[in-house]
């Protein structure tokens, strides 16, 4: 199944041609899927899918042509997992919690497969939804003959410049990087031992300085770099004392910022109003400043996971400003409370390996559009659960797993998958689990109509078969029960 390139290295574990390399790293495959089908509305298939200077050389389509045919071969081994049926456009859930693919930074194998504790990976082997060869290659073949929609929106966004496009001063280039003349807007200087950033030339976009020894960020190196979209600094030695003040502010069209694995203790700022994802994984973050993120209206995707959160980082307007904001992963920090006043867009939020043991009442009217909650690795007990439990209609995917509950909370009818695996449950009461549904018409079906739940996953308690029957006459979409 084909997979996409490991951040850094754009060809990595993807075989075939130059065009079949190119195509796997933008999955245009599937930005002509989503398109075709009309659901390009759900995501915003050109930040999601074009990033990377990769990507540039697959929009033309001649190299695109020649790759969508090596795609119809391998087209019929694909299969989504049901929950993303509804929305081709949203292939992958990573490790990090990411909406689709992170770009370049995305870390996917040729095969994906769910993880037990953390949950969905977006493509899983075996599973229903098998996509038509036949249904795939005309699509995209359509989509090329007409000069393709999805080419024409890239091109729009992104502003594609062709070599052509550059004069030999354009070329510029540091002693210490790698300026690849097929991708003029790149500069690669990742795992080259730098001490410093280098002056980065005015035509550059996507700069790549990860796995380094950088300590600071200086205003000077990026004085010409006004085109700048996409920085990668992970695996350096940044401190926020070696953040210039303004030097990541100055960047005004700055829209991915990737720091993770460095020295930071609290959140940096300013950063750029632009700024649509910022990656802050494995650092020693402990401090949100009042105000950091006050500006950052157009931030979509906040990753602050395996850091030093406590819960006095937080104050009642730590979150204020951040109204687009979808993904927040807090994941392996040290709260022991949910954090407050989340922003109200909110779609993914993930509190993985925390010691949270309670959840307020009334706790998620504040963020109505949650669908995937991750609460796994907690010290959550009945107790601790708010009196309607989980009765949240936008949840679909609701997982708590390793915790301290005894029994199953209460559900909503739309929930899709439900992980409460390794806990202490010692039987199932199917009157709570079983969500309240309203009588159907005479010429409903109940199949459609009913609990949509689909995965449950119990092993690890203390339950004893058999299985309740009353379990699988409400649970008619159920396919999968682990216990």
């Amino acid at each position: 199944m084909p997979g996409l390139a490991h951040q850094g290295s754009p060809c990595a574990q993807v075989p075939g041609t130059r065009e079949e390399l190119a195509l796997h790293q933008c999955g245009l495959f599937w930005v002509s899927q989503a398109t075709a089908t009309g659901t390009t509305g759900a995501v915003r298939v050109p930040h999601v899918f074009a990033q990377g200077p990769v990507c540039e050389a697959a929009r033309r389509e001649r190299a695109a042509h020649r790759a969508s045919m090596w795609y119809c071969q391998s087209a019929q081994r694909l299969t989504l997992h049901p929950i993303w049926q509804r929305d081709l456009g949203t292939v992958t859930q990573a490790e990090g919690g990411t909406w689709g693919p992170r770009g370049p930074g995305a870390v996917q194998g040729p095969e994906q497969t769910s993880d037990p504790d953390t949950g969905l990976n977006g493509i899983f082997p075996g599973q229903q939804g098998t996509i038509m060869a036949t249904t795939i290659c005309f699509l995209i073949w359509v989509a090329f003959i007409t000069d393709s929609v999805w080419t024409r929106t890239v091109r729009q966004v992104y502003e594609v410049h062709d070599p052509e496009d550059f004069n030999e001063q354009d070329f510029d280039c540091p002693r210490e990087c790698f300026c690849p003349p097929s991708f003029p807007t790149a500069l690669y200087c990742e795992n080259r031992g730098l001490k410093e950033i280098p002056a980065i030339p005015s035509r550059i976009w996507y700069l790549y300085l990860e796995n380094n020894l950088i300590e600071t960020i200086p205003e000077k190196p990026f004085e010409n770099a006004t085109q700048l979209r996409w920085i990668n600094l992970n695996k350096n030695k940044i401190t926020n004392d070696g953040i210039e003040r303004g030097a990541l502010s100055q960047l005004k069209k700055l829209l991915f910022l990737f720091l993770e694995d460095n020295e930071l203790e609290e959140v940096p700022s300013p950063l750029p109003r632009s700024l649509e994802q910022l990656q802050l994984a494995r650092n020693k973050v402990s401090r949100i400043p009042q105000g950091t993120f006050s500006n950052l209206e157009n931030l979509t995707l906040l990753d602050l996971q395996h850091n030093k959160l406590l819960d006095n980082a937080f104050q009642r307007d730590t979150f204020k400003g951040l109204k687009n904001l979808m993904q927040l992963n807090m994941a392996k920090n040290a709260l022991r409370n949910m954090p407050p006043r989340l922003p109200a867009n909110t779609m993914q939020l993930f509190l993985d390996n925390n010691s949270i043991e309670g959840i307020p009442e009334n706790y998620f009217n504040v963020i109505p559009k949650v669908a995937f909650l991750r609460l796994n690795h907690n010290k959550l007990s009945d107790s601790g659960l708010p009196s309607s439990g989980f009765d949240v209609s936008s949840i679909l995917d609701l997982q708590l797993s390793h915790n301290r509950l005894t029994k199953v909370p209460r559900i909503n009818a739309h929930l899709q998958h439900l992980h409460l695996d390794h806990n202490k449950i010692r039987n199932v009461n199917v009157s709570v689990i079983c969500p309240a549904t309203t009588t159907l018409p005479a010429d409903r079906d109940s199949f459609s109509y009913g609990p949509h739940l689909s995965y449950l996953r119990l092993d690890g308690n203390e339950i004893k078969p058999p299985v309740p029957m009353d379990l699988m006459n409400c649970f008619r979409l159920l396919q999968t029960l682990i216990i």
